[in-house]
């Protein structure tokens, strides 16, 4: 399943650090299960990798901070979701998902380096979706 997002990103640390925030564009190819609750009502499970594109950055660092960090970088991506089926192909659908472990925004990089100082977005999503395929065990009305 692939899709393209365009979303408000950004850091929160003290002080000391300073912050960041931006604007991205990501393509999340993720993986998904889809099953059916009762009737027209599914479920969703996803998870990938999303590939990620700055495309505005501000930074609030101190003068003497590094800000020259890629502007393209990939992160963990996951999420859940509901869709009603109004008829075949067409449902309507909430869903929630989280971009996790971005790009590295600490020069000093005093926190872990399995766990880096990135970006973490959580995205709640409300939509009209429409299958190209035939879908299986949907009641049409």
């Amino acid at each position: 399943m692939g899709r393209l997002k365009y979303f408000n990103t950004g850091t929160t640390n003290n002080a000391e650090t300073g912050y960041f925030e931006g604007t991205v564009i990501s393509l999340p190819i993720n993986l998904k299960w889809e099953y059916c609750i009762i009737n027209n009502f599914k479920g969703n499970l996803y998870t990938g990798f999303a590939l990620n594109q700055e495309i505005e950055s501000h930074y609030y660092y101190p003068s003497n901070e590094n800000t020259d960090f890629s502007k393209f970088f990939g992160t963990f991506n996951a999420g859940i979701g509901f869709a009603y089926f109004i008829k075949n192909k067409t449902a309507v659908f909430v869903n929630y998902e989280t971009y996790l472990f971005g790009n590295n925004r600490d020069s000093k990089n005093g926190f872990s380096p399995i766990f880096p100082n990135s970006t973490d977005n959580s995205i709640f999503n409300i939509g009209v979706k429409y299958n190209f395929k035939k879908l299986s065990n949907i009641k049409n009305d």
